[in-house]
């Protein structure tokens, strides 16, 4: 299982700074397929269904993200920062699976920010030792 294995080397740092990042390329990725975007063809109010709130990836969301393994440009990736939210956790841990060995840290920074006066569920996020646990099973 791809979580069990994974998610010992997710972080959620006290501080993280950009300037840290100075020299480097960055690669921004976006997440596969969540639920929240297949959420109309499945008959599901995207805005307000509650099932939604901080939601994983499709099956297919699941295939784009292993996919990316295989894309060369990630080849030299010394660090992964994602949003804590479980659909780019999982598209993370997907990507990098065969590379254990990279850092992948979560930084709301990096979050989906949607409306803030009333965020859609899928944008609402969750404890992160929720979602680690989550993501371990």
């Amino acid at each position: 299982d791809i979580f069990r294995t994974s998610t010992t080397n997710i972080a959620l740092p006290a501080t993280f700074s950009m300037g840290s990042l100075a020299g480097k390329t960055v690669i921004l990725i976006r997440h596969g397929e969540s639920l929240g975007q297949a959420a109309r063809k499945n008959g599901i109010d995207r805005k307000s269904d509650e099932s939604l709130i901080d939601c994983g990836l499709t099956r297919k969301g699941q295939t784009q993200a292993y996919e990316l393994a295989q894309n060369s440009q990630l080849d030299n990736v010394d660090l992964v920062v994602v949003s804590p939210l479980t659909r780019a956790l999982v598209t993370a841990l997907c990507a990098f699976k065969k590379r254990p060995d990279i850092p992948i840290i979560c930084h709301a920074g990096a979050r989906e920010r949607g409306s803030t006066l009333r965020p859609i569920p899928e944008n609402r996020g969750r404890p992160f030792n929720i979602v680690r646990k989550d993501l371990a099973r």
